[in-house]
């Protein structure tokens, strides 16, 4: 078993060397969101962006309503989900978030594959 590694559970920075470090079935391994794609195609996740002195589409990580943005933006693409959160309440960061329910789903899937019949379901509180 590999050993518990602090770095990754701590918060999101998006760089390459922090995607790295993520599930290798994680669809953000290696590849940060790419927010200028992202801006181009959801509107509302655009408002929420700016171009940094180098010309790079960033998001302010220290707006409520641009990280929840963020989030229904990943959802919407990755997953084609359309969700709402309160912004009072916690708001997942997807690559992470995605990536705890792949660590879990590997410490389960050598447990369940004897009884095969079975659904499994979870739920992530």
């Amino acid at each position: 078993m590999p050993k518990y590694d602090r770095r990754r559970w701590e918060a999101p920075r998006f760089t390459s060397a922090r995607y790295g470090s993520l599930h290798r079935r994680n669809p953000f391994y290696n590849r940060p969101p790419a927010f200028a794609d992202l801006a181009e195609r959801y509107p509302r996740f655009k408002l929420k962006t700016f171009l940094d002195p180098g010309g790079k589409t960033q998001l302010d990580f220290q707006d409520p309503e641009g990280v929840r943005e963020l989030t229904y933006t990943l959802l919407r693409e990755h997953f084609n989900l359309r969700v709402e959160f309160p912004l009072d309440s916690l708001c997942p960061m997807i690559p992470n978030r995605l990536d705890y329910l792949l660590l879990i789903e590997d410490l389960l899937v050598p447990e369940l594959r004897e009884c095969t019949k079975v659904p499994i379901r979870g739920i992530d509180m």
